[in-house]
């Protein structure tokens, strides 16, 4: 069960203030990539999860952006920030407040159209590409079962449009 978020200090990117979140409670993503700075991933996984109650949560995240008074909030997780069921409503949530809001995602899952819905919803998207052939996108990234670099790319391609 997930009763908070967890925060980066506050900094300055081109004169904006951002706090970044997490909103994810252990790293939970459809990748293991080798470069990982979180590390590995126990159990890839594409589809969302219930991490509980949000209220408090939401409630902590509400008083750090009225304290703080950042310009952007910088959704950045511990794996895919999509695995979060509930990462509609914490990014309507965040704009309610007032933050422009950025997402980071692997990008593997923008395709779909339940996450592109959601992206569209921030201001930013960040998604990310490590590998340009195939083989590399395997050994490197280490994607789920069935994974591939032109569906990879098709997908980001399809957001963006």
């Amino acid at each position: 069960m997930m009763n908070s978020f967890t925060y980066k200090d506050i900094y300055i990117e081109d004169g904006e203030k951002i706090l970044e979140v997490n909103v994810l409670p252990e790293k939970l993503c459809n990748f293991d990539c080798v470069f990982c700075p979180i590390g590995k991933s126990k159990s890839k996984v594409d589809s969302q999860r219930s991490f509980g109650d949000l209220k408090d949560a939401l409630e902590d995240l509400k008083g750090k952006i009225e304290t703080q008074k950042p310009d952007l909030v910088f959704i950045n997780s511990k794996g895919e920030s999509f695995v979060n069921d509930r990462i509609d409503e914490i990014v309507d949530f965040i704009k309610a407040q007032g933050p422009s809001v950025r997402l980071f995602s692997n990008g593997y899952l923008l395709g779909r159209k339940e996450y592109g819905e959601i992206a569209h919803r921030c201001d930013e998207v960040i998604g990310e590409l490590k590998a340009i052939r195939e083989e590399d996108f395997q050994k490197l990234q280490r994607p789920m079962d069935g994974y591939t670099l032109s569906e990879y790319i098709s997908n980001m391609e399809r957001f963006r449009k």
